[in-house]
């Protein structure tokens, strides 16, 4: 075997990306021999590089739903000091509840803020009122939104799948990595966790890919595995060693953030009703992460801006004074993945980021796990790629229409228009201004209310879903109305059974489900019947008299694949009685790409 590199030659993959790492000159220092199989170090079935929240995530889907072992490394030493993220979405809570965590994780986090605290969002001239007597700080706009407590309550009431089975949930990356690594530490014989190792180079193989790292302790270790997967983030070291590099796709400005606890900026607050995020007309983002005297502050500069020169205590003056794109996510032989920010990198706007890199580890979880496990074709693990990175497209172009929606009512067009000094004039010209600005705010809140993009999202790849059967247009949601359906790709809706039970937990993370909503049962005896013959996994789940699920469902007989989204149904009209032997085996097959 030769020594571990990356591949330098461009590859047909990396001419169709347009995203690059976030340090352009960062390069992996690679050994220059290696003694072949005999200097294995460690043999495991999958290697994550990269632990942060997607790579801890994709261990533990890996470990909790498919009982598959993984290696994990984290160049750091410890999990984050920065809080980064502080929103987990809806659809991330269900992926949570599927792998047994979504209670644990929501007490977790109940500890920074309570279900009883709300979303909503502030528009306001200033976070404080200015010294010396000048003007004082002014709401323009509230963004309102509900708290979890009332997500939860609307979700029984509401009984029509357009709701989520699990509210949102805020709380900062600090906390929910360092419960994440616990939960890793939890299963030892699954996961073998390693921080403070750094990622230095692979070779991918037929078989196998042996990858090189170096410890703590300067120790070279080599790794061989039979999948990796890159979750490294931007810069990403794996996605360097298979030579995938790109042009960078700049957003024009820069934002700077701190970190700060304050008693003091909490109090000065106090005249503005509680919030998540409260947006400053002069470029300023202040976000609670505790409901009382811990928060981010953002500082977001115009282009050319920079912030280097400013200390902690000058970014919080001005603060409270007033990305890249998806990259191919399967490369070269199939043996080496990327999720998360290493494949694509969202701009924090609208929540997207590790959002959409744990819905990546989600989806690649399940198929590795299948073709693992001998039940599915390797081709299936090509479905990853064209599923996932049609979804990273779709969120780059929300991000930046968000990014350019939101800086542009919230900032540009009310000072452009009005002027600071006069939005936060104690005259009743001051007042008309703040209600001319407010009229142009309002169309904005959808930015963080985008439940149709974030459960709405379809798996299009025809390789484990099945539309021939189809007559009709394929529904398609809004950003900010999800539309509940069960067209093939779409996530199965969640809906409440008489007995209170959700759908949703009715499915499995390991197998495909099969819901027959008829009297008489027939098509799930002809898949109990296929799936045994074919070899793959399937459970049947019968909810005859379950009149509310049959109308919301629109078919007697759905497929629905481990991740909740559905493969295949019957077509409109037809009897489940119809299903013949034949059909039930060429559909497994197709779905499993067997």
């Amino acid at each position: 075997m030769g020594s571990i590199a990356p591949n330098t030659e461009p590859t047909a993959q990396s001419e169709m990306m347009y995203p690059a790492p976030l340090e352009a000159n960062r390069d992996a220092g690679l050994s220059s021999t290696t003694n072949g199989d005999s200097a294995i170090d460690i043999e495991t079935p999958i290697l994550v590089v990269g632990g942060g929240p997607v790579g801890m995530l994709q261990s533990l889907m890996l470990a909790r739903l498919h009982n598959i072992k993984s290696v994990l490394i984290e160049r750091e030493p410890s999990t984050t000091t920065f809080p980064k993220m502080e929103y987990t979405n809806g659809r991330s809570m269900e992926i949570y509840r599927m792998m047994g965590l979504a209670k644990d994780f929501r007490a977790m986090a109940n500890q920074y803020v309570p279900d009883s605290a709300s979303f909503t969002e502030l528009n306001v001239t200033s976070l404080v009122d200015s010294a010396n007597g000048g003007p004082k700080a002014k709401m323009i706009h509230p963004w309102i939104r509900p708290s979890v407590e009332d997500m939860r309550a609307e979700s029984r009431k509401v009984n029509d799948g357009s709701k989520y089975l699990e509210p949102h949930t805020r709380c900062h990356q600090i906390p929910v990595e360092a419960w994440l690594k616990r939960k890793i530490e939890e299963l030892p014989d699954l996961i073998e966790g390693h921080w403070g190792y750094k990622f230095v180079g692979l070779e991918e193989r037929d078989d196998d890919v042996v990858a090189e790292v170096i410890t703590d302790g300067g120790r070279t270790v080599r790794i061989k595995a039979q999948y990796v997967i890159g979750t490294d983030g931007g810069g990403s070291f794996v996605r360097k060693s298979v030579g995938l590099e790109s042009k960078r796709n700049y957003l024009d400005m820069t934002v700077a953030f701190v970190h700060i606890q304050s008693k003091a900026l909490r109090e000065a607050m106090n005249k503005f009703p509680p919030f998540w995020h409260i947006n400053v007309l002069g470029g300023g983002l202040a976000v609670s992460q505790n409901e009382d005297d811990l928060f981010t502050l953002h500082l977001v500069l115009p282009p050319g801006g920079d912030a280097t020169h400013m200390t902690p205590n000058e970014l919080v003056d001005a603060t409270i004074g007033g990305c890249n794109g998806p990259q191919p996510m399967a490369i070269d032989k199939g043996r080496v993945f990327l999720a998360g920010d290493s494949a694509h990198q969202l701009s924090p706007i609208g929540g997207h980021g590790l959002n959409s890199g744990l819905a990546d580890a989600f989806d690649l979880a399940w198929k590795l796990g299948a073709v693992m496990k001998g039940w599915a074709g390797e081709g299936l693990l090509t479905t990853y790629d064209t599923d996932r990175r049609a979804i990273a497209h779709k969120n780059m172009d929300t991000v930046h229409f968000a990014l350019a929606n939101w800086a542009g009512k919230v900032w540009l067009e009310p000072i452009g228009k009005y002027g600071l000094e006069l939005l936060a004039a104690d005259t009743p010209e001051g007042e008309d201004a703040r209600r001319g600005a407010a009229e142009g705010m309002a169309p904005a809140g959808w930015i963080h209310n985008q439940n149709g993009n974030m459960l709405g999202y379809q798996y299009l790849d025809k390789g484990t879903v099945i539309v021939e059967q189809e007559e009709g247009e394929r529904p398609i949601s809004d950003l900010d109305i999800y539309l509940p359906t069960t067209y093939p790709g779409s996530r199965l809706p969640h809906v409440w059974t008489k007995e209170g039970t959700s759908t949703l937990d009715l499915l499995k993370g390991d197998s495909f489900t099969l819901i027959d909503c008829s009297a008489e049962a027939a098509a799930g005896k002809v898949f109990e019947e296929a799936a045994k013959e074919v070899g793959v996994p399937l459970q049947i789940v019968r909810l005859h008299g379950e009149d509310n699920v049959r109308k919301i469902y629109e078919r007697e007989v759905i497929l629905v694949r481990p991740d909740m989204h559905v493969s295949w149904r019957a077509g409109e009209g037809v009897d489940a009685g119809d299903v013949t032997a034949e059909n039930a085996r060429n559909i497994l097959k197709k779905v499993a790409c067997l």
